[in-house]
């Protein structure tokens, strides 16, 4: 997914001072982590490897501090990105000189500029030339200096001493069952985990078809879900960890993502240790049990681990059960809404919206945007798992939803050439084994629902009657359909907690906001109901 490049840089600030703003240690230990943030080098956005200074360091804070995420992006202006100190004669010539020899200093590139054949016209142009300057925009074009590595340290035992202050994430291999679209077939699956580090517990884990980034987005959004809201996230450095999404969602929610050394896994050992329990234990009989489908190994494994590996002492927790152990601060735990976790979910990238159409083609799929739009570049937001419909952004600003359209009627985008997969021999089905995981399966508690409480629900009509008399006017068509969709999507609603909510939210803000902000908040306040 592309961002702008203010939305990278407010990215790399918030991954530097964030050690500091989550810190609970004393004020000793704070000042030698705000040392040892000052010490070590970075690559920024531009792949350029820089020590942030003291006064840098404290300017980032201090905007942190007072508007939080949206405080480290950079002033907008619209002569952003264009150089307009440096003729492009002179950064060529620039680029070319770094390229061949990359270790040069940026004294020495001017001094080498000035005597070349090239510029003998620009001299003086040369000369009044910012180092600062010319070093970013060869930086901006890929012509970096080569910098020198840091030495790598050892490894020590840690652990986190509160529930939700770090979670660890991990993917790896799964069993093989029959292949959905051919039973004759067998097909791998992959196990997704997220372990919190002070208590064990496994916030969320799961088995996918793939380790694709919906995947990934999937297992996240149901761990944020059961078991509230991290202050930090740590992986490897698998690109799905590393996607824009799951910056911009951690951004939100306020979660501070840290990543591995590359070519050293064992800071995560804790999650790589359960996989392996779970490789050398749960696999072996998972592959014996006759599971014929993907839900069958998951509600296997589900039971596994709520009768086996949260109830049982570990060796680590000082008598304590997993789950003993995160009931220990379960007052410490922060909550987060689905719509917090969905609005954070959705993709992002920049489009150019078709001058003669008016459309917006994403993923192969042609989305119908206003016409006032034609030919004007666009930020097009939408969720991973749902493609009936996209928002239509332009410099922050929500401008509208388009849907999908039908371009042509003897075109199928959907049909791809398949990829042969490998088959791999599978345990012959066991009667104890089979019997075992419906024993577990059945003598699992039931996950706490979601669902609204049984009341006196409306229909959609009366959803709409709601809406008409408490903003004392008629719907526009457009605001009408907004509001049949939003019912028919997330429906069934009490009568009186959507009186209720959409009552508060109109004497808050007005009756004059777009349908979708008053949609957003009557579905956020009926849910914590």
């Amino acid at each position: 997914m592309d961002i702008d490049d203010r939305t990278k840089k407010a990215l790399f600030r918030l991954e530097v001072i964030a050690p500091l703003v989550s810190w609970h240690g004393s004020k000793q230990e704070l000042a030698l982590e705000r040392k040892r943030v000052l010490e070590r080098v970075y690559k920024t956005p531009t792949a350029l490897e820089w020590r942030i200074s003291e006064r840098t360091l404290r300017a980032w804070l201090s905007r942190y501090k007072q508007k939080g995420f949206a405080g480290l992006f950079d002033a907008d202006r619209g002569t952003y990105g264009i150089c307009r100190a440096i003729s492009e004669a002179v950064l060529q010539e620039a680029v070319a000189l770094r390229k061949f020899e990359s270790s040069l200093s940026m004294p020495q590139m001017l001094e080498l500029l000035k005597h070349s054949e090239v510029l003998e016209d620009q001299t003086d142009v040369v000369e009044q030339l910012s180092s600062s300057t010319l070093n970013r925009h060869l930086n901006k074009r890929g012509a970096l200096k080569n910098m020198a590595k840091e030495e790598i340290g050892i490894f020590q035992r840690w652990q986190q001493k509160f529930v939700n202050v770090l979670w660890m994430g991990d993917t790896c291999d799964g069993i093989w069952i029959p292949d959905p679209a051919n039973p004759k077939r067998l097909k791998k699956t992959y196990l997704i985990s997220f372990i919190d580090d002070a208590s064990r517990v496994i916030t969320h884990a799961q088995f996918y078809w793939n380790t694709q980034l919906s995947s990934m987005l999937d297992c996240f959004r149901k761990a944020l879900l059961k078991r509230g809201r991290p202050e930090k996230f740590y992986a490897d450095n698998a690109w799905v960890y590393h996607s824009t999404t799951m910056r911009l969602l951690c951004a939100e929610l306020d979660i501070k993502p840290s990543f591995c050394t590359k070519k050293r896994p064992p800071g995560k050992g804790k999650i790589e240790r359960v996989q392996r329990s779970d490789q050398e234990g749960f696999y072996k009989i998972a592959e014996h049990a006759d599971i014929k489908t993907l839900d069958e190994l998951n509600q296997f494994y589900f039971a596994w681990l709520t009768s086996k590996y949260h109830k049982v002492i570990h060796s680590e927790l000082d008598g304590l059960t997993p789950l003993q152990r995160w009931l220990v601060d379960k007052d410490r735990l922060v909550r987060v809404t689905p719509l917090e976790v969905r609005r954070g979910l959705m993709l992002r990238c920049d489009r150019t919206v078709n001058r003669q159409t008016s459309t917006v083609r994403m993923d192969n799929a042609h989305y119908q945007a206003s016409i006032a739009l034609a030919d004007k570049k666009v930020e097009v937001r939408y969720h991973f798992n749902d493609a009936s419909e996209i928002e239509i952004w332009q410099r922050g600003k929500f401008i509208e939803i388009a849907k999908p359209v039908v371009v042509g009627v003897n075109i199928d985008f959907s049909k791809r050439p398949s990829k042969k997969e490998e088959q791999s021999t599978r345990g012959k089905p066991h009667a104890t084994f089979k019997r075992y995981r419906l024993a577990l399966v059945g003598n699992k508690s039931p996950e706490p629902s979601l669902n609204i409480p049984a009341g006196e629900l409306i229909t959609q009509q009366e959803l709409i009657d709601i809406f008409v008399e408490l903003l004392g006017h008629e719907l526009s068509q457009s605001d009408h359909d907004f509001i049949v969709k939003f019912f028919l999507k997330h429906a069934p609603f009490d009568r009186t907690a959507v009186r209720a909510g959409l009552e508060q939210t109109i004497e808050a803000a007005g009756a004059q906001l777009h349908m979708r902000a008053y949609c957003e908040r009557l579905l956020d306040t009926t849910t914590r109901r």
